[in-house]
């Protein structure tokens, strides 16, 4: 629920500039949903990005998901060790895997004292050596160690400083170490950056690694040759294979310079599309099956719309809805009307109503999150998003910094 006048804000009172550097995701996620991508990255009063709000899970489940991937990319470099194994203990100690734990509960704990749209509902109440068991636990479900190597657990080399990097340094330091680790790259004349997880020296050639946690899917590949063609570029030297690890398997491909020319025309085309789509906000709008779980649809007609055709408004669902205030709030709730004319009552605790931003009849909002308690009445949560957009005879995308 926003309770503060920023949250009250219909679109970024800056727009974002396209960034200088594009990544892989974040060119994913802008040709996914230009607007998507405005919107989460631009300045809203006096929130440098979109001021999301998250329920305490959905953070814990971030922590986990983090540290699980920072021990996996550590094992992976490592050789993948066997769990209980000494190198394995090196490997855990080394990446402060039960340091992180405490670190990231500390820093959201103080970010919710900070931010007004967060309460004392969003702190998290787990103790950090529980959220460190999970990611264990989670570990051992898919974790599938190396038994062909007699790792140690050290640490991979590590690359050159930024200002020595060139062919000669890249290529000497890979011959004398076999391995070298996690550091950036960037397109020599692209605005592309990525960070290479593993370049190995083998027999054939140098083989480019890159770790997941989760599932298998088709955009990996795309990803890792993405990163084949940056060690290529700043070294040189082609890579034969590419590869993909994940807990419990792992995919390969050989490479071709064909293949990565290919990749490299691609990239040029991607960042001349990303570039453009961002420089009219708010950007083109592409409506998906995304737009369901986008934290930013209350502020995008298209994707409201689209999302709106997707839900049942069954009794006891939650769901989101676009209403005209209909009579007076009092400290239980007030009446609003739907789109169809039908009027029905929004209710709410006091506890909810303390922090409702203020609304008036006549009044068009959208709520995110609402849940259905019959045909005719709504019931707004803790977890509800009341969004103002102004009176009936406002226009729906305003300019930035419109209230």
């Amino acid at each position: 629920m926003s309770g503060g006048t920023v949250y009250e804000l219909c679109a970024p009172t800056k727009w974002a500039e396209p960034p200088r550097m594009f990544s892989y995701s974040s060119l994913r996620s802008i040709r996914s949903c230009p607007r998507r991508w405005l919107l989460l990255n631009s300045v809203w009063g006096d929130s440098l990005k979109f001021p999301q709000r998250y329920a305490p899970s959905a953070v814990e489940g971030r922590i986990v998901h983090e540290a699980l991937d920072r021990l996996a990319r550590a094992l992976g470099r490592a050789g993948r060790p066997p769990i209980g194994s000494p190198g394995f203990a090196r490997v855990v100690d080394g990446c402060e895997f039960w340091e992180f734990f405490v670190e990231q509960v500390s820093a959201w704990n103080e970010q919710v004292t900070r931010q007004r749209r967060l309460n004392s509902a969003s702190l998290i109440r787990a103790q950090p050596m529980d959220l460190a068991n999970r990611a264990i636990r989670l570990l051992r479900e898919q974790y599938q160690p190396d038994d062909t190597t007699q790792s140690s657990g050290g640490p991979a080399a590590s690359w050159p400083h930024p200002e020595d990097r060139s062919i000669s340094s890249l290529l000497s330091l890979l011959a004398a170490n076999g391995t070298l680790s996690e550091r950036e790259l960037r397109h020599p004349s692209l605005p592309v950056v990525g960070i290479l997880d593993l370049i190995r020296s083998t027999d054939d050639g140098v083989l480019v690694v890159d770790f997941k946690t989760g599932t298998a899917r088709p955009e990996h590949q795309e990803q890792v040759e993405l990163y084949a063609l940056l060690w290529w570029r700043n070294s040189g030297e082609m890579p034969v294979r590419i590869a993909v690890q994940y807990l419990n398997g792992r995919r390969e491909w050989s490479v071709t310079r064909e293949r990565l020319e290919s990749c490299e025309a691609e990239l040029g085309t991607a960042v001349a599309d990303a570039s453009r789509s961002l420089c009219s906000p708010p950007g083109e709008a592409r409506p998906s099956g995304d737009c369901t779980s986008c934290i930013v649809r209350a502020r995008c007609d298209e994707g409201w719309t689209f999302t709106e055709g997707l839900q049942s408004h069954t009794d006891r669902q939650f769901s989101d809805v676009e209403v005209v205030v209909a009579s007076p709030p009092s400290p239980t709730g007030f009446l609003i009307k739907r789109s169809d004319g039908t009027e029905v009552s929004l209710v709410f605790d006091a506890s909810v109503a303390a922090a409702l931003p203020r609304v008036d009849c006549g009044d068009r909002i959208r709520l995110t999150g609402v849940l259905q308690r019959g045909p005719g009445e709504l019931e707004l949560t803790r977890s509800t998003e009341l969004y103002r957009l102004g009176t009936t005879t406002e226009s729906r995308m305003p300019s930035p910094g419109s209230a």
